[in-house]
């Protein structure tokens, strides 16, 4: 069975505008970091290695240390401006 040139041409247009879609996707998004809103406001800015952190919220800055006792306890001094 013979298949003639219009099959062809349509076959052939289909195939080329689905490579075009598959071809044209990223296959990874850019990366995007959250704002202090969308953090809930407070995230982590350094570490001290042990069991201490940084905490920053907008214009002030706070130190947070966390025992590990039974249960885990933390200790954060105020916020400073």
């Amino acid at each position: 069975m013979q298949i003639d040139a219009y099959t062809k041409v349509v076959l052939t247009v289909i195939a080329i505008g689905v490579g075009l879609l598959v071809f044209d996707q990223k296959l990874v998004k850019d990366a995007q970091a959250a704002n202090a809103a969308q953090a809930g406001g407070n995230y982590m800015i350094s570490t001290t290695g042990n069991s201490g952190l940084w905490q920053m919220s907008y214009a002030s800055i706070r130190y947070c240390v966390t025992y590990h006792t039974s249960p885990p306890s933390h200790k954060c001094t105020s916020w400073q401006k």
